[in-house]
């Protein structure tokens, strides 16, 4: 049972961690909450897997009572789904799963994973992943296994919680393969602001502070004069 707060759509590891599972056929179930311009999107997951909703209308402005509220029936909803269900083992693939399960599956009897795509920072610009953030710091010896995407972040994480490196397992983003490479449009969609031959530095992400941007625009001078970086993500103006 994978329990994460974002829909699934949005986030293809664990869809594809998901579908892996089911294609070697494990029970998989996927506990998370929806967005209604993106159920076009759930042709995607593996047809065995059993998908349970801990809240619609997800990220949409609300009041902050109302999102108080939502949080509460994430973390209610979730802590229920696991005593009614009892799975083998349930995975929380981001902080906020984390939290919302906290040790409910221990005390059931159920092994318990973390697993990071990115590494949870102690403050966050949603109130909410905050508390979850620093909760995953100050629980890193609950889960009976911590994974992370890659070598480096698990080191970070390790270092940053006061466990042992070596502990935590590190498990690729399983990026599935593409069997026909969509033709590339950047260049088209962009033929207006580069020149035709110019070389391009695309960088693919969220767009602030504390993603080494600062430190690549500083280098731009030192490229070759006919580059163009571009930066795809979403920001704040």
């Amino acid at each position: 049972m994978f329990v994460i707060r974002p829909p699934v759509e949005i986030l293809p590891p664990t869809m594809h961690q998901a579908n892996i599972l089911a294609e070697q056929g494990f029970r998989v179930t996927i506990a998370c909450c929806r967005k209604p311009d993106l159920q076009k999107a759930a042709s995607d997951l593996h047809d065995a897997i059993k998908r349970h909703s801990l809240g619609e209308d997800f990220a949409m402005h609300r009041s902050l009572p109302r999102r108080i509220f939502e949080v509460w029936q994430f973390h209610r909803g979730a802590r229920q789904l696991i005593r009614r269900l009892r799975p083998d083992i349930v995975i929380a693939s981001d902080a906020e799963g984390a939290f919302a399960v906290s040790k409910v599956p221990r005390q059931c009897g159920i092994r318990l994973v973390w697993h990071f795509h990115h590494n949870p920072e102690d403050t966050s610009r949603s109130w909410s992943a905050t508390l979850a953030n620093r909760y995953v710091h100050r629980n890193a010896r609950l889960p009976d296994l911590v994974t992370n995407c890659d070598v480096f972040r698990a080191r970070i994480y390790a270092r940053d919680v006061g466990i042992d490196p070596k502990s935590i397992l590190v498990v690729a983003n399983c990026t599935r393969p593409i069997v026909k490479v969509p033709k590339p449009a950047l260049r088209q969609h962009l033929a207006r602001l580069m020149p035709e031959n110019a070389r391009i530095v695309m960088y693919h992400g969220a767009v602030g502070s504390g993603h080494g941007l600062e430190v690549a625009v500083r280098s731009i001078p030192r490229w070759p004069a006919n580059s163009v970086f571009v930066l795809k993500g979403r920001t704040k103006p």
